[in-house]
């Protein structure tokens, strides 16, 4: 018979969890070119056929266009941007890893295949915005943001992606970062910031 405690404990944790009781903690990767990414200019986003007909895009668009904002960057008319953006977002299904805190690289190796007693599935959410040359098409940054948690609907993890992804623009010296973010305290509003941190290799 199932202990109704367990279940009980269960429960609670995955809710506190789906609440943002613990905040929420997302990996971020950069790569740049040598050309310089100007905060002063403007952009224009390019969609894929698919995206066209996406339900998803006009909410990842909504979102990046408020954070770049916060920078000086604006959305121009296609022929007048200084920079083709490229939005892309995937969900998949992706073990989570028990966060075993400062641990030795070896024992934290052994909890990647664990998963969360309360989840049935677990799922890695993935954005990735990229910033072209309109005339030679050449990348002059990328930055990538995943998150990992318990629900597969993309449109909850896009405003904690959005927000990891330009918490910094550009994301200079380190590659590998490390955001926690804590949920907006008024739903559909935007997370908070609570660190910024680079991963050493």
């Amino acid at each position: 018979m199932r202990n109704p405690r367990i279940g009980a404990a269960c429960a609670a944790a995955s809710l506190c969890l789906l609440a943002g009781c613990a905040g929420v903690r997302t990996e971020v990767l950069t790569s740049q070119t040598q050309n310089d990414l100007r905060l002063e200019h403007s952009y224009v986003i390019a969609r894929s056929p698919l995206q066209e007909a996406s339900s998803d895009q006009a909410r990842y668009e909504a979102l990046v266009r408020r954070e770049l904002g916060r920078y000086g960057l604006v959305d121009a008319a296609a022929g007048q941007a200084h920079y083709v953006l490229s939005i892309a977002y995937d969900t998949r299904p992706a073990s989570v890893a028990i966060d075993a805190g400062d641990c030795a690289e070896a024992s934290c190796r052994n909890t990647d295949s664990a998963r969360f007693l309360w989840f049935n599935r677990s799922w890695k959410h993935t954005l990735t915005l990229r910033f072209l040359d309109p005339a030679s098409g050449d990348e002059v940054y990328k930055v990538s943001a995943t998150s990992r948690d318990g629900d597969a609907d993309a449109q909850r993890a896009a405003p904690y992606l959005v927000k990891s992804a330009l918490a910094q623009l550009p994301f200079a010296q380190h590659r590998h970062w490390r955001i926690e973010l804590r949920p907006a305290a008024v739903p559909n509003d935007t997370p908070s910031l609570v660190s910024v941190k680079p991963v050493q290799q």
